[in-house]
């Protein structure tokens, strides 16, 4: 099973906090259950994209020093 985390699980956010941690949980989720069904085969991984230009981040583009900031800081 696949899973979709964020980056932004990894790092602080004044803006997007809670959304990070939501993630974050979601990656331990991911580590818990491959723990106790990856013996019995079964797969789970979480990918964690960076920022992407979509309707939910558009206040991270709108803005030209927070897209400078984000854009720097995603590396």
């Amino acid at each position: 099973m696949i899973f979709t985390s964020s980056i932004g699980a990894y790092k602080p956010s004044e803006m997007l906090g809670t959304y990070g941690m939501s993630k974050l949980a979601l990656i331990g989720l991911v580590r818990n259950l491959a723990q106790e069904f990856g013996p019995k085969g079964v797969r789970f991984n979480a990918i964690c994209p960076g920022l992407i230009k979509t309707h939910f981040a558009c206040e991270l583009w709108d803005n030209p020093e927070t897209k400078e900031r984000v854009e720097k800081n995603t590396a």
